[in-house]
């Protein structure tokens, strides 16, 4: 008897990935991922080098992170079993959006009052609440009751925290997670009274309370990962300069070049590695096979999304630098015509 129930329980998850997760891939397949990668990698460009870009950026990303919020909760509220290993790929690709697209739009919007901007931070704050509402009730239920509401896979429950987390490590990272997840559910409830009074006009400062309590401790991770990163790029080059006798050529390089930009656009680059590996990772360990192809309409229509924002950013970029060089080229044309006169 014990040799039966053994094999009903190590089968039965398989037989259910191998029939049902062609349904789950239209929330996470393939042509989704690849569609909103390339709508991160669109951001990643148009942030530091077409900052009139960030709107549109964030606009078209809003109503894809807007759709993934309500997967996510009709995965979570699924009569059916569900993978932990689902969850935590939503909730990877759900925040990977957040910090590289719509956080720089959300450092723009704040100078800015208009009705629209204004409408578009009301839906970021709602969507961005409930994420952050269901991300600290899973990472609580993992941390303390382990996985009794979702399916371990057939191998065991496999996540990506910097390295390969699985068994008794795994709630560890979840008492970790849980921790981020409290932390980035709290600050928002602080931060909202204060938003209301800055909005009113009655204290200035609000602004700046408002702004360090709503980041979390999470973001302020972040911050802290790419002051790191700035200050090597700040400082190994110049000392790489000075040793090598290049200081003016180095000086000269990074007036021309607009270094500060590169500085922000290698940090997102290498958050957005970091995004993708912890994705395709979580994906791979645990032999979600199914949500590898592109063979429906959703996968379609958001893989064309990201590819045309992705190949607009890349044509403006284009053009950026061609006319560029046509101005640099006519003020190397009028010198060279008043040195003749």
């Amino acid at each position: 008897m014990g040799k039966e129930v053994r094999i009903v329980v190590s089968v039965a998850p398989k037989d259910w990935a191998s029939k049902d997760l062609r349904e789950i891939s239209d929330f996470y397949g393939l042509g989704v991922r690849l569609g909103l990668y390339l709508q991160w990698l669109s951001s990643l460009i148009a942030n530091p080098f077409l900052h009139g870009e960030r709107r549109s950026m964030a606009g078209a990303y809003l109503a894809s992170s807007l759709a993934l919020t309500i997967a996510l909760f009709i995965l979570v509220l699924r009569p059916e079993c569900v993978f932990t290993a689902e969850i935590m790929v939503m909730l990877n690709i759900i925040w990977g959006g957040t910090y590289q697209v719509m956080s720089p739009f959300i450092a723009e919007f704040t100078h800015r009052k208009d009705f629209v901007m204004d409408g578009i931070q009301v839906a970021l704050m709602l969507v961005n609440g409930s994420v952050i509402s269901l991300s600290a009730w899973f990472w609580v239920r993992m941390a303390s009751v382990g996985e009794t509401d979702f399916v371990a896979t057939p191998g065991g429950t496999s996540y990506f925290l910097f390295s390969h987390v699985k068994g008794g490590d795994l709630g560890t990272a979840s008492r970790f997670m849980a921790f981020l997840s409290i932390w980035s559910f709290s600050t928002p409830v602080l931060a909202i009274p204060i938003y209301a009074v800055h909005k009113a006009g009655l204290v200035t400062l609000a602004s700046v309370l408002a702004l360090l309590t709503v980041q979390g401790f999470s973001r302020m991770a972040g911050l802290i990962y790419a002051w790191i990163f700035g200050a090597i790029l700040g400082v190994v080059p110049p000392y790489i300069a000075y040793f090598t006798h290049t200081v003016d050529k180095w000086l000269a390089f990074r007036k021309d070049m607009n270094l500060g930009n590169w500085i922000v656009a290698g940090e997102m680059f290498l958050f957005f590695i970091c995004s993708v590996l912890s994705i395709e990772l979580i994906i791979a360990w645990n032999e979600i096979s199914e949500v590898n192809g592109i063979d429906s309409t959703s996968h379609i229509i958001l893989f064309v999304l990201g590819l045309g924002l992705f190949t607009n950013v890349i044509w403006k970029m284009a053009r950026k630098e061609k006319e560029a060089d046509v101005a640099e080229s006519g003020t190397a044309f009028q010198q060279a015509d008043s040195t003749w006169q």
